[in-house]
């Protein structure tokens, strides 16, 4: 079945200590926000989007604060971590010829996505995975208490189009 071959058996270990999980149906609760996606999880335990409109800006949140009551972990701090990496596919038959993408960073005294507060990354679209390093570190709104990260994986795209994330993380 063609959907299969966009998947791997398993996750790899990131080997980082520090790094921030999606991807557990226990943690569904800390995505707080979508606009014209679906998401869900596959058996190995990655994140699927899919775009449910044709050219309308989808996007998913993940509420830190969310995740710190869920966990009982306290809240992340961004001085203390310097990048995000974002592990992902695009599968060779979705419909755009390329992609970029917008990360919104809610830290500090950014409580809502905020077009002066995200980062905006191009895509490889290939059917393989990627490991997008972006660096926060240098950013004057990368300060504080994060809130929340609000991913908008496609800027268009056509209905049913997807992207598998394997894993997101903070170092």
């Amino acid at each position: 079945e063609q959907e299969n071959i966009y998947k791997e058996e398993g996750r790899a270990p990131s080997g980082k200590a520090d790094a921030i999980t999606w991807f557990d149906d226990s943690l569904s609760d800390c995505f707080t926000n979508q606009n014209k996606t679906n998401f869900s999880f596959d058996e190995y335990g990655h994140l699927l989007l899919q775009s449910i409109e044709t050219f309308n800006d989808p996007f998913v949140s993940f509420s830190l604060q969310t995740y710190s009551e869920i966990t009982g972990l306290p809240m992340l701090r961004a001085e203390d971590y310097g990048v995000i990496e974002i592990e992902y596919m695009i599968p060779t038959d979705a419909s755009m010829s390329s992609y970029q993408s917008d990360i919104f960073i809610c830290a500090g005294s950014i409580n809502a996505p905020d077009g002066n507060a995200r980062i905006r990354v191009n895509l490889v679209k290939d059917g393989e995975y990627h490991t997008l390093v972006v660096d926060l570190s240098k950013n004057t709104y990368w300060t504080g208490d994060i809130h929340m990260i609000r991913f908008d994986y496609f800027d268009n795209s056509s209905a049913g189009d997807v992207m598998y994330i394997k894993n997101i993380s903070l170092e």
